[in-house]
């Protein structure tokens, strides 16, 4: 199947119908793999009765249920943990662009709810869409050349989509932001272990078949997004207890935020 960070690619689109928040979208769309990613919630869901969680959300009753639900939780630890701390990370220049976007998502009325968790369902279709017309019959062989070129396409428009809309971004005040943590090592963290988890798992991918290229990586990245995910995670705790604490080394972004 095409890779779990393309995905968002096929759902963009969406993201013109304004009351469609563009996080939520994303954030379905990414949903149907975390049990496939991370093996607790997969023993989790398996705990309250479901058998394969990955195999349902990949369906479309599955995709509309428990994606969604899944996206929710995606979309709320985003807003709520890892949004700001991601933000004090960014070099001031990238941050004057992303100031005012990252205060834009309401989820404060019925509406504004009902929408959300409709462009969560409509990310977590897509993600289901995507690779049901990249699994055409494997006897013909075509299936996993589909699958790499696909994943290779959609991650170009996903970059050239990024681009065009921080260029067309206006360029605002930064967050009043703490830094209480230096950037580079961060960023060197950030990169390296899961870089390196995504290479041992590349050399070490073993299959009774043999590998191609494409699954090596795929296997690779399916064991990095977790690393990845977790460092994340742990910065914006560490972040966010620093704040709570005040502590003298952080450094303030001397703005007014919008």
């Amino acid at each position: 199947m095409p890779m779990t960070l393309v995905h968002p690619a096929v759902v963009l689109p969406a993201a013109a119908c304004r009351p469609l928040p563009t996080s939520a979208l994303v954030a379905g769309s990414l949903a149907p793999d975390l049990p496939k990613l991370l093996p607790p919630l997969e023993t989790a869901v398996r705990g309250a009765g479901l058998a394969d969680a990955a195999q349902f959300t990949h369906t479309y009753p599955g995709a509309a249920t428990l994606g969604a639900l899944l996206g929710a939780v995606l979309l709320t630890l985003f807003h709520l943990l890892l949004k700001q701390p991601l933000l004090a990370l960014t070099p001031d220049r990238l941050g004057r662009k992303l100031t005012a976007p990252a205060v834009g998502f309401r989820c404060d009325s019925v509406p504004r709810a009902l929408w959300t968790m409709l462009a969560l369902a409509l990310g977590a279709a897509s993600h289901v869409l995507l690779d049901d017309l990249t699994h055409p019959d494997p006897r013909l062989g075509l299936h996993r050349t589909l699958q790499a070129g696909i994943t290779v396409v959609l991650a170009a428009v996903m970059v050239a989509v990024a681009a065009w809309w921080l260029i067309r971004q206006p360029t605002g005040q930064p967050a009043s932001l703490p830094r209480p943590l230096r950037r580079a090592p961060l960023w060197l963290t950030l990169a390296a272990l899961p870089a390196a988890v995504l290479l041992w798992g590349a050399v070490t991918f073993d299959q009774a078949y043999q590998p191609t290229p494409y699954l090596r990586l795929h296997h690779g990245v399916t064991l990095a997004l977790p690393a990845l995910a977790g460092l994340v995670t742990l910065y914006a705790l560490v972040w966010h207890v620093l704040r709570r604490t005040g502590t003298p080394a952080a450094k303030h972004r001397a703005a007014t935020p919008q």
